[in-house]
């Protein structure tokens, strides 16, 4: 199959096979389309601030990291720099992703 007919919970599947960070499993998929929801935001809106639960979380990362992170996701091909999910994931208090 092509990877474009591919699903998210695919793409997420494939790039936990790569990743030390992602768990693999749809619990972690669900809290995982949480943080891919928070860095799309950072992205669109050129911010490093993201609402969360009511609480304002402030990100300290180069816009370059974060877009390196949602490259991987679209292309589900991953690059050592993807692992960085795992600092937005423990900012948002999702520990399993």
């Amino acid at each position: 199959m092509k990877k474009v007919r591919w699903s998210g919970y695919d793409k997420y599947l494939v790039l936990a096979d790569s990743s030390q960070v992602l768990k693999g499993n749809y619990n972690g998929y669900l809290n995982f389309k949480d943080v891919i929801g928070a860095i799309n935001t950072l992205i669109t809106k050129r911010t490093n601030q993201y609402l969360y639960n009511g609480e304002v979380i402030q990100f300290s990362m180069k816009q370059g990291d974060i877009e390196s992170i949602m490259n991987c996701w679209d292309e589900a091909e991953y690059h050592p720099r993807f692992d960085l999910i795992r600092y937005v994931s423990n900012k948002m208090n999702l520990k399993n992703i």
